[in-house]
């Protein structure tokens, strides 16, 4: 035999067979203890054979335990746990067996006999019928704090009841700790309290954890915790009004919201006195918002509801139904749930806008609205009207930005056209353009044999189909007259007109150089007559003003020019 638990462990043999009647129990050793309950083990199966309680111990005649009771069950009873005979005992305990034996209440020993199958859990422990509250008794299940939580006084935080010493018309009032806001109050309780004959009287706890008694009603901003019903002479009954100590709402945060669309309004139990920084409301909203929106809790006074810090709700932030969660910031209401808007920015209002500014002063006003530039900000918006040079942008009345193209250029005409879509991203000091300029890069090219060598001062007009003002213009021209030729290579970038020239006779150069102010200069060389041109540009044409100097004589001349922008 051999018993197998953690405590006051020692082995013996038995020096005597024990039957099941027997009470003493004769071992070569003792235990320590001299009262316990024994669990003994066969060594060679590992099973438990029974459990044995003793009362006492002996050295004489010779070393026994005494007041023996063999086969015993656990039973619990009235809420006391205890020890009985599980009827029949068939199994002695041989003579000069090897056991070890430990005093103790013998639970591991018993679930090793359950699981063995050596002992059926049904009737080794036993429940009772009846739930008692015993602070003596250990608590084996769950019944010790159900029959608590059932009890009236199970729960003594501000529990009311009848003074002991006067039973009449005074009451106690148990001691506990309540939130204001943010701030834990304890309330140190109250003895001999006073309550009003032949009335109802309504028992509260106020903020500043004061006892507050009156035969009217409950308080707002007071914590109900009684009523007590007097007649003449006594307190009658004594009716438990602290409903919010289980209840959600001992939160002190929640509350369906009572007030119309855009100003919503809760009454929290218990009311507020007060709003204090770091209060938390929750409540379920019965409207959709339609923009910026507050809340009243107990008729304390509206507040602004924002989110993201401080800005104004959009419409649809809060849906009917939702359940909101807002912190009081010292001013404001701030959003800590999410917000029923659910965007990613697919509208893009954040950032786009239609100018409504004039002629190069492009405006835009955003929503949210922006406190201020900051750089990295973009931004986009429609153009109402085509730029004329050098422009800005003003984004919510936050002042005048100018608009630059290619890290610092200023814009030219046309850059912008009126319906174009724009797109600029604040460097700190400039709106720099990312989307490209309307003055995108174009390219015209063509000939003209209009012009004869020996004309009269003039104009031609070239058409150039480029839709725009160039920002450049180049012609070359040649003049053959055999047996003498001349030809210039030339340009104009809106605003100086230069060239080079050559002329000759029978192949031999006689003249050449080059002339600041014209894009064509032809030389005939055999009269030293010449044709020379200055240059303009518009939208539709080069427009060339032309000088004849002498005699120039001989075939037209010819013409090949292009143009950019």
């Amino acid at each position: 035999m051999a018993l197998l638990l953690p405590e006051d462990n020692f082995e013996t043999r038995t020096s005597a067979p024990c039957a099941t009647t027997d009470t003493d129990l004769y071992l070569n050793t003792l235990p320590t203890k001299t009262s316990g309950v024994l669990s003994v083990f066969d060594i060679d199966n590992v099973t438990l054979l029974k459990l044995v309680y003793y009362t006492g111990v002996s050295a004489s005649p010779s070393n026994h335990l005494t007041g023996v009771v063999q086969k015993l069950a656990l039973v619990d009873s009235a809420g006391v746990v205890a020890f009985t005979s599980a009827g029949s005992d068939t199994d002695t305990i041989p003579a000069n067996s090897r056991i070890a034996m430990c005093p103790g209440i013998h639970y591991v020993g018993v679930a090793l006999a359950v699981l063995n199958g050596d002992m059926p859990m049904g009737g080794v422990m036993q429940l009772p019928a009846t739930r008692v509250i015993d602070s003596a008794r250990d608590v084996v299940d769950k019944e010790y704090t159900d029959a608590a939580a059932a009890t009236a006084g199970g729960i003594t935080a501000f529990y009311v009841t009848k003074n002991g010493a006067d039973p009449t018309l005074t009451i106690n009032i148990g001691a506990g700790t309540f939130m204001v806001g943010n701030q834990a109050v304890t309330f140190a309780g109250a003895s001999a309290q006073a309550v009003t004959v032949s009335q109802t009287n309504y028992v509260m706890i106020s903020p500043a954890a004061a006892v507050v008694v009156n035969t009217t009603g409950f308080v707002a901003g007071n914590i109900p915790v009684a009523t007590v019903v007097c007649d003449g002479t006594t307190i009658t009954s004594v009716n438990d009004k602290r409903s919010w100590l289980t209840l959600a709402s001992d939160l002190h945060d929640y509350a369906a919201d009572a007030g119309s669309t855009d100003t919503y309004a809760i009454t929290v139990t218990p009311a507020l006195t007060a709003y204090v920084t770091g209060q938390v409301f929750t409540f379920k909203a019965n409207t959709l918002n339609t923009g910026a929106c507050t809340l009243n809790v107990s008729g304390l006074g509206a507040k602004s509801i924002v989110k993201s810090y401080n800005l104004a709700l959009e419409t649809g932030d809060i849906k009917a139904n939702q359940l909101v969660m807002v912190q009081y910031d010292g001013t404001n209401m701030q959003m800590i749930s999410d917000s029923a808007f659910i965007k990613i920015s697919q509208d893009g209002h954040e950032i786009y806008a239609a100018d409504a500014g004039a002629n190069d002063t492009y405006v835009i006003t955003l929503a949210p609205v922006p406190a201020a530039y900051v750089t990295g900000m973009v931004v986009n918006f429609k153009a109402n009207t085509i730029n004329t040079g050098a422009c800005t942008i003003n984004v919510n009345g936050l002042g005048a930005k100018s608009i630059v193209k290619s890290y610092n250029v200023a814009l030219e005409d046309g850059d912008i056209k009126a319906g174009q879509d724009v797109q600029l991203i604040y460097d700190g000091t400039n709106f720099q353009m990312l989307s490209p300029i309307a003055n995108s890069f174009t390219f015209k090219t063509g000939t003209d044999a209009t012009w004869a060598a020996n004309a009269a001062s003039g104009t031609i007009n070239i058409a150039h189909g480029l839709g725009k003002i160039p920002k450049i213009a180049r012609i070359s021209a040649s003049f053959n007259g055999n047996p003498k030729a001349a030809q210039s290579q030339g340009s104009y970038d809106g605003t100086t007109n230069a060239c080079t020239y050559a002329g000759w006779v029978t192949n031999s150069t006689t003249t050449s150089g080059g002339v600041a102010a014209a894009i064509v200069y032809i030389y005939d060389a055999a009269s030293a007559g010449t044709q020379s041109a200055t240059a303009t540009v518009d939208a539709t044409n080069i427009i060339l003003t032309t000088t004849k100097g002498g005699l120039p004589t001989g075939s037209a001349i010819n013409l090949k020019w292009e143009v950019e922008g």
